[in-house]
């Protein structure tokens, strides 16, 4: 029978995704516990589990469920939707992006310009080889950040 391989298909496509099997067991709202009886064969995963991740992947449903067709669906638009995913997923493991999301974030919040937050983003570029500088902080404190950059900046 065809759903005997699911578990071998939702693996694969796992894989093919470049996720961990508990990301990807979240964007179907299941428990780790409940997941890995999927991956054994224990147990099958609900319509509504199936729906999110054929939704948010762009799986092709005939293929995860009975092995027909290919992994995703291949239109356009969900090979692009395929992609952005892979993007992000890329963007969340990225130190340097986590950095200059977060200086993004807190100068916008201090109130600086777009133009100057293009200059913070470029000096943590620039800086990103150099040991122990402020953009490889965890966090990078807004006004401290502005004053060291010497821009004049509304503080909140």
């Amino acid at each position: 029978m065809p759903f005997e391989d699911f578990p071998k298909r939702l693996l694969q496509v796992i894989h093919a995704l470049r996720l961990e099997q508990q990301e990807f067991g979240q964007v179907g709202r299941v428990k780790k516990t409940t997941f890995s009886n999927y991956v054994l064969g224990n147990s099958q995963p609900k319509m509504e589990s199936l729906a999110l991740w054929v939704d948010t992947y762009n799986i092709n449903a005939n293929w995860l469920l009975i092995g027909e067709g290919e992994m995703f669906r291949s239109n356009a638009e969900d090979k692009k939707k395929v992609q952005e995913t892979s993007q992000e997923s890329l963007q969340d493991s990225d130190p340097v992006v986590r950095r200059m999301e977060t200086a993004t974030r807190l100068l916008e919040k201090a109130g600086a310009s777009p133009e100057k937050i293009q200059d913070a983003i470029m000096k943590i570029l620039d800086s990103q080889n150099e040991p122990h500088t402020q953009a490889e902080a965890n966090t990078v404190n807004a006004p401290a950040f502005a004053d060291k950059c010497e821009w004049g900046m509304k503080r909140t």
